[in-house]
């Protein structure tokens, strides 16, 4: 099974641990997304391109402003 044909809790799940051998940082997007969503800061309509799959300019300024902090360590 690849990547693209594997569920996403087992995909999660996979790229943790690697992340954990490997011993880098892993950031969770998805998470982000899902907490966006069930918070009622953003919908889907807004997050994400009429293809439902990519995202719009505003979830990638948020996703950006979120990673820099991350990676500052703010």
């Amino acid at each position: 099974m690849s990547a693209g044909q594997m569920p996403v809790p087992e995909l999660e799940a996979l790229l943790t641990k690697i992340a954990h051998e490997e011993r880098v940082g892993l950031f969770r997007h998805f998470d982000l997304m899902r907490h966006w969503v069930e918070t009622k800061r953003m919908n889907f309509n807004d997050m994400l391109i009429q293809d439902g799959l990519h995202l719009t300019d505003l979830s990638y300024g948020y996703l950006g402003r979120l990673m820099a902090a991350a990676v500052l360590g703010n």
